[in-house]
């Protein structure tokens, strides 16, 4: 009996390795989910990065109340690489949490949302809050801290939903 429990033990272990490696090779290469009216497309940090050169900005942080350094890519040259032309309908950004907030597509603009994947030290955690909560796995910034007031910059989006368009 005791074989088995050891048995048990040993195969639970090895699950729990195999999540904790997926886990860490997903926030190192973390995805996002590009929906369209009739297809969904996943892409990676990785096949970003093989399109498109990486940015990063230092601006100020109404959140976190100073400067914060974020890389990622900008939300123009993501749609230009991917042939994603977008309608006259709003961009919906998806978190994890499921809460969808909406960009007009007039407000996108050249450079002037990065859809970061990090900052260079790993993810600051968001202030104020009860549970340690990071902006990552994808955090759309304004370029100029104002564009917060208009579009409160969201966090641990995880799907970019775009009218009109289909891959």
């Amino acid at each position: 009996m005791k074989n088995r429990e050891a048995i048990g033990a040993v195969i639970l272990l090895i699950g729990l390795t195999r999540a904790l490696m997926a886990s860490e090779a997903t926030s190192r290469d973390p995805a996002l989910k590009f929906v369209t009216e009739k297809s969904t497309q996943v892409i990676t940090r990785t096949e970003l990065a093989a399109r498109l050169t990486p940015a990063e900005i230092t601006v100020y942080s109404p959140v976190y109340q100073r400067p914060m350094t974020y890389e990622g890519f900008w939300l123009d040259q993501v749609f230009q690489a991917f042939h994603l032309r977008p309608a006259e309908q709003d961009i919906v950004f998806e978190s994890a949490d499921g809460y969808e907030t909406s960009l007009p597509v007039g407000d996108i603009g050249k450079e002037k949302w990065l859809v970061a994947y990090g900052e260079p030290e790993g993810w600051t955690p968001l202030p104020e809050r009860h549970e340690r909560t990071t902006p990552g796995p994808w955090y759309v910034v304004g370029r100029e801290p104002s564009s917060y007031q208009d579009f409160p910059w969201p966090y641990q989006v995880i799907a970019i939903k775009i009218q009109g368009q289909e891959f």
